[in-house]
């Protein structure tokens, strides 16, 4: 949860171009820090997020794309393309993506962060998406989830197969070496 407040207030600052209230139970900077330390700060969390093995993507109230970290520009662009500038739901890739947009602006309109599976077509790949609500935009988070997703529909599959029989589900026996 930490880490996702970090990004939020990342994100906020980012957003509006100005400094993120401090939360509560965290200790704001030094107060004589000067401007080149800030921004020098700033770079290395621009850095340090852009390199994330996720996908991360912040989009502005317009939907437009204000940062995409690598993982966001291989899975959504093309080779040469930025990201950054341009209204998300206009990137074809996404655009590809069964219900994204209708999925992200139904969590938007509520208001408080929310999550959903999306596949993509083209591959069966499965990815989470978490989207969260900051200051002047949003926080778009995605991993994939395909083989979390397999394990789990195995899962359900044992525990109705086992219900159908009238006994608790079997557990696979571990492989001995």
């Amino acid at each position: 949860m930490a880490f996702l407040h970090a990004v939020a207030d990342w994100a906020e600052e980012r957003l509006r171009g100005t400094p993120a209230p401090v939360r509560p139970g965290t200790a704001p900077g030094p107060p004589t820090a000067d401007a080149s330390a800030r921004l020098s700060a700033h770079a290395g969390q621009t850095r340090t997020l852009r390199h994330m093995s996720d996908v991360l993507v912040l989009v502005d109230g317009d939907w437009r794309v204000t940062f995409a970290d690598l993982r966001a520009e291989r899975l959504l662009g093309s080779p040469g393309e930025r990201l950054p500038g341009r209204c998300l739901w206009e990137v074809p890739a996404v655009q590809r993506l069964p219900d994204l947009q209708e999925r992200c602006r139904a969590a938007a309109a509520r208001g408080r962060a929310s999550g959903f599976d999306v596949t993509v077509p083209d591959s069966g790949v499965s990815h989470y998406v978490r989207l969260v609500p900051v200051p002047d935009g949003f926080v778009l988070y995605a991993f994939e989830a395909t083989e979390a997703r397999r394990l789990h529909d195995e899962e359900v599959a044992a525990i109705r197969t086992s219900a159908e029989r009238g006994g608790p589900p079997r557990r696979r026996a571990a492989a001995r070496g």
